[in-house]
């Protein structure tokens, strides 16, 4: 009985060093990210197709 719960915690411990739950939000959170990113150059080229072009310029130029 001792060494079945000791392989449960030892399970247990490694599962939530991997937490797969993390690495789902994550996932998640980076699309959201993306899509909020999006929106605003979406936004920015309807109301001023002026500025996003500028912006899009200096950004190609501005190259480190």
């Amino acid at each position: 009985m001792k060494t079945w719960i000791i392989d449960k915690w030892n399970d247990f411990k490694w599962w939530y060093v991997d937490n797969p739950y993390t690495k789902v939000w994550q996932g998640i959170k980076d699309r959201c990210d993306a899509f909020v990113f999006c929106s605003m150059l979406l936004i920015v080229g309807v109301c001023s197709p002026k500025t996003l072009r500028k912006l899009m310029v200096d950004s190609l130029r501005d190259t480190k």
